[in-house]
């Protein structure tokens, strides 16, 4: 093991910290860089990033720095990509609502990538709090569900079809830690697809649209499209999934199954389908994550999507 494999690998978060500030002061106005803090990471894992809060020169938060993890030096410059990706494939009312870094780089000596991201508030965790921001904001995050998959639909190729399509499939029909329901699942829809009984289209899927990625934006003039932003671009796919999005949106939300069915079929008109070929989608969408589980436990996978597809058949049963 090389010597400066050896300092990743023992790199602390304090050290890390360090080397960002270092990196980071001579770049930023000096109003901006009051001072840098470590924040609470969403998981211990070994391939989480880290993030920091930038406080300005008043002890207000200013800015989020995200820094990739030494096993994956390269993490957060991929995602700073993806979501210039996903920038790019929409209009530009939807462009605001995609939260872009204003900053990259790498930590000097290091080479771990990182971003940096204007700060924006999140969600309310209280039940009273976060039941009025649910009421004031979810027309416009289901309207925003919409206009993705409107905006950005676009045809299957016969070679993005085997490779995106079969192969997800078929990957997730003979998985053995697979439970029943799944595979079950999986082989209905690879025989619709192999049969002609259903053609699907790509479209921009975030692949991790949950409360927990949405941030109230204040900065927005008044009349605009939505007042918060989608963070975490970094899992998205501009030749992504239809009706994934939508349901952990829903799901996130608590939206009704009568509610969610009438944006299904909004959902299915955008994509001149019909309830069955949604479903579809939504299975091919859960085999794609299937290939690639990641640091991502089976079971929990499992969990989250049987109840992502019982969160499907409830609507259309309502």
């Amino acid at each position: 093991m090389s010597s400066n494999s050896l300092a990743l690998e023992l790199l602390s978060r304090s050290q890390l910290q360090a080397y960002l500030a270092e990196s980071l002061t001579p770049i930023l106005p000096p109003q901006t860089m009051g001072g840098l803090e470590a924040m609470a990471m969403d998981s211990e894992a070994v391939g989480s990033t880290f993030k920091f809060m930038i406080r300005d020169a008043q002890g207000a938060p200013a800015a989020v720095v995200l820094c990739s993890p030494p096993i994956d030096p390269k993490l957060v410059a991929l995602g700073a990509q993806r979501t210039r990706l996903a920038q790019a494939a929409v209009t530009e009312n939807l462009k605001m609502a995609i939260l872009a870094p204003i900053y990259e780089g790498a930590v000097l000596g290091l080479g771990l990538s990182y971003a940096v991201f204007p700060y924006h508030q999140p969600l309310a965790q209280g039940l009273l709090k976060w039941w009025l921001q649910r009421t004031l904001i979810t027309s416009d995050l289901l309207k925003l569900a919409y206009q993705l998959t409107a905006q950005t639909r676009s045809p299957v190729s016969s070679g993005n079809r085997q490779a995106r399509f079969v192969a997800p499939l078929q990957h997730l029909a003979h998985l053995p830690s697979m439970p029943a329901s799944l595979q079950i699942a999986a082989k209905e829809t690879l025989y619709r697809l192999q049969t002609h009984q259903w053609h699907p289209d790509f479209v921009l899927m975030h692949g991790d649209l949950w409360t927990g990625n949405i941030l109230l934006n204040r900065s927005l003039p008044r009349g605009a499209f939505s007042p918060f932003v989608i963070i975490d671009w970094f899992g998205s796919q501009v030749q992504g999934y239809g009706i994934y999005d939508l349901i952990r949106l829903a799901q996130s939300i608590q939206l009704s199954p009568a509610r969610l069915l009438r944006h299904l079929h909004l959902h299915c008109a955008a994509l001149e389908c019909d309830l069955v070929d949604a479903r579809s989608h939504l299975v091919t969408a859960l085999a794609h994550f299937s290939v690639d589980l990641g640091h991502f436990p089976v079971e929990k996978f499992v969990i989250a999507a049987e109840r992502c597809l019982k969160t499907f058949d409830q609507a259309v049963s309502s």
